[in-house]
C-alpha cells in the first residue's frame, strides 16, 4: 500500500515519499486568521516539494479532490493555488488528464565519505519508531536513484526518530528487492538503515548526498509536531555497494531547530 505523509495519490505518476496516513488533522491545519491566504500556503508548500524532487519532471500532483481533503479547503482555493504554480511554469494543468510537473531539476549532488561512525554515535543516543515496512513501487526520483526499471517494487521503510518524547528526524528508506526480502521490521528499530544493510551482507561502501530545503506537508507536520508549511532541512542519500551499484535510498526531514549539520574541510597537507 503506497501512501503520502499529507498528500493522496491521484495521478499516474504521483510521487509519494511516506507512509503515513493523509486524514485531516485539525492540528496540523493551515493558518486561516493570519496575514497569508490559504492558497498561497497550499502553492508554498507544493512549490517546495516540486523543487524538493519529490514531484519529479511529468509527474502528477494529486487531484483538485485530494487536495481539498488533505488541507480541509474549497476547490476554489485549491485552483486558485494551483494556478499560481501553473503561472509559475512549475505545473501543466490538462483537462481529463491531471496536473503534470514540468519544472526540471537543477543536478545537485554533494558527496560526504566516512560519516559512518557519527550516525551510528548519534543514533545510539536516540529510540526509533517503526511506522509502516512494505513492499511498493517506488516513486520517480527514487526508481531513478536506484537505478531500476518501471514495475520492480522496493521495500519501503518509515521510521520517525525520537529523543525521549520529541521527534527529531522523519526518515523514509527505499531499499532494493533483493535486499530488502532478508530484513524484518525489528532490525530498523534496534539498527540504522546503514547498520541493517551491513547484517544482511550489503555494506554501503559510498554515500551520495544532497542537503536542501523543504515545507512541513501535512502528514510531515503531524509527524515531526510542527506547524504546515514550517521550514525543514531535506537530506537525501543514495547509498552504493562496493561495485558502485545503488542498494538504497533515503530521504530525512529535520526541523532545523532541533538538528544540524557540521562538515570540516582540510587541504590536502594539513
Amino acid at each position: 500500500m503506497r501512501s503520502g505523509p499529507g498528500f493522496l495519490e491521484a495521478g499516474p505518476n504521483a510521487d509519494m515519499h511516506s507512509g503515513m496516513d493523509a486524514t485531516h488533522s485539525s492540528d496540523t491545519d493551515l493558518t486561516r486568521n493570519g496575514g497569508q491566504s490559504l492558497h498561497h500556503q497550499i502553492s508554498a508548500v507544493l512549490r517546495a516539494e516540486i523543487f524538493a524532487g519529490r514531484y519529479a519532471e511529468n509527474a502528477y500532483v494529486p487531484a483538485e479532490s485530494a487536495l481539498m481533503e488533505t488541507f480541509n479547503v474549497s476547490r476554489a482555493t485549491v485552483r486558485r493555488a494551483l494556478l499560481t504554480l501553473e503561472q509559475e511554469q512549475l505545473i501543466d494543468r490538462q483537462q481529463g488528464k491531471g496536473t503534470r510537473v514540468i519544472y526540471s531539476q537543477p543536478e545537485v549532488c554533494s558527496r560526504i565519505e566516512q560519516h559512518i561512525n557519527r550516525i551510528e554515535y548519534n543514533a545510539a543516543r536516540t529510540s526509533v519508531r517503526v511506522l509502516s515496512f512494505d513492499q511498493v513501487l517506488p516513486p520517480l526520483a527514487v526508481r531513478a536513484a536506484l537505478q531500476l526499471d518501471a514495475g520492480v517494487p522496493v521495500l519501503k521503510v518509515v521510521r520517525l526518530r525520537m529523543h525521549e518524547d520529541l521527534p527529531l528526524r522523519y526518515l523514509v528508506n527505499h531499499i532494493r528487492e533483493d535486499i530488502g526480502r532478508k530484513m524484518q521490521p525489528d532490525q530498523f528499530e534496534r539498527q540504522t538503515v546503514i547498520a541493517a544493510l551491513k547484517a544482511v551482507g550489503f555494506p554501503a561502501r559510498r554515500f551520495d548526498d544532497e542537503i536542501g530545503a523543504t515545507l512541513a506537508d501535512p502528514g510531515l507536520a503531524r509527524a515531526l509536531d510542527v506547524r504546515i508549511g514550517a521550514p525543514l532541512v531535506e537530506l537525501t542519500c543514495t547509498m552504493f555497494d562496493k561495485d558502485s551499484r545503488p542498494i538504497a535510498h533515503q530521504w530525512s526531514f529535520v526541523p532545523p531547530q532541533r538538528g544540524k549539520l557540521r562538515s570540516s574541510i582540510k587541504s590536502e597537507d594539513h
